[in-house]
């Protein structure tokens, strides 16, 4: 029995090595396809077309060709405003009223509460691509083809935005509002100066989730946006892309410039990223 147990650490400390093995393996694997885009990137156009060896995947000079190719011939400083305030102005709109809904679907008593949200987790299920034609034909009524606010009213009501923060709502102490309420705070003061800071975990991950998922909505920007004034940086680069042929080093230029808000994003967002999807995990 002694032995055993002097074996247990022995082993434990095998397991510990072998599923940090497996992450790093696992992480690297994910990794490779932007290591990939940005060695693509700073490689000539020739060179990718060549069968991929070593001395290709670790590039030993920098060619900023595909970089210059990229600005001299398209407006991509344009491409990139747009989308930045495309996306910068509905993550704001979507974090501000995806809190108020959250919040009212988890602390408010009203007729209908449970069904209203059952109707926000049932619209989770529906596939993106079959809400493209209602949502068309609603922004054709309201007369907003063409206009910067079909792209950002659409995800106002975002159902994955309520349903994260309604159950991180939960977490918020019920006897704190209630005290302010008592000392005479109004329900406008209760949520900003209450509600707000102490949602910030689930503000940070609903702020990366809706950054990323707008910023890269390609569908929606390509059915609704029509004027050229108004590209954004996705359909910019897809543009890009010949029937025929295509310039692989620009287009890998093209998404890495794409890449650095998100990352950016996430990079600022990410201490509250996981402690927000930890703490709205709990049962509502």
């Amino acid at each position: 029995m002694a032995v055993m147990k002097n074996r247990l650490p022995f082993l434990t400390g095998i397991r510990k090595n072998l599923l940090l093995i497996i992450i790093i393996l696992v992480t690297l694997a994910f990794l490779f396809p932007f290591y990939w885009m940005v060695v693509g990137s700073i490689t000539t156009h020739a060179r990718l077309m060549e069968p991929s060896t070593l001395e290709t995947l670790i590039p030993t000079t920098f060619n900023s060709m595909n970089y210059e190719k990229l600005f001299d011939n398209n407006p991509v400083s344009k491409w990139f405003i747009n989308s930045v305030l495309f996306a910068g102005t509905t993550t704001v709109v979507v974090v501000l009223t995806n809190t108020m809904a959250g919040y009212a679907l988890a602390k408010k008593r009203f007729f209908g509460n449970k069904a209203l949200f059952m109707v926000f987790v049932g619209t989770i299920m529906l596939p993106r691509q079959i809400l493209i034609v209602p949502m068309y034909l609603t922004m054709v009524d309201l007369k907003l083809i063409g206009n910067p606010f079909s792209v950002i009213l659409p995800a106002m009501a975002w159902p994955l935005g309520i349903f994260l923060m309604r159950q991180f709502m939960h977490t918020i102490p019920n006897e704190i509002l209630e005290s302010s309420s008592i000392d005479g705070a109004s329900e406008i003061r209760i949520f900003f100066t209450m509600v707000l800071p102490l949602s910030k975990p689930g503000i940070g991950a609903l702020t990366i989730l809706t950054f990323m998922a707008v910023w890269n909505d390609f569908l929606w920007q390509l059915v609704i946006i029509s004027e050229k004034a108004q590209t954004t940086l996705p359909l910019g680069i897809a543009s890009l892309q010949n029937e025929l042929i295509a310039d692989y080093g620009v287009l890998f230029a093209g998404a890495t410039i794409a890449a650095v808000p998100m990352i950016t994003v996430f990079i600022v967002f990410q201490r509250y990223f996981t402690r927000g999807l930890t703490l709205g995990s709990v049962k509502g």
